[in-house]
């Protein structure tokens, strides 16, 4: 069984020049992008604490490639393939 709080390979978001703490300070649900590897997506992530957690729901991609979890906010956007 996996820990819940060990990080992984999600990447907070790029949003300027907040960071994920200073987010979560301002009550925003965290932005997370996810590789075509990390498919399907699924909240609570393994990076989310033991205490966050929700009942785990996969989530479908919108056409734009994001999903936001129905339980916390958390939005998830798939990043571009790099190769």
């Amino acid at each position: 069984m996996q820990e819940l709080d060990k990080p992984s390979g999600l990447e907070p978001a790029a949003s300027g020049t907040e960071n994920p703490a200073s987010q979560a300070s301002s009550n925003q649900p965290p932005s997370l992008r996810v590789s075509q590897s990390e498919l399907p997506v699924f909240c609570p992530n393994p990076r989310m604490p033991l205490w966050s957690s929700h009942p785990k729901v996969f989530l479908e991609l919108n056409d734009q490639g994001v999903a936001k979890c129905p339980y916390c906010g958390t939005r998830y956007s798939l990043q571009e393939a790099t190769d």
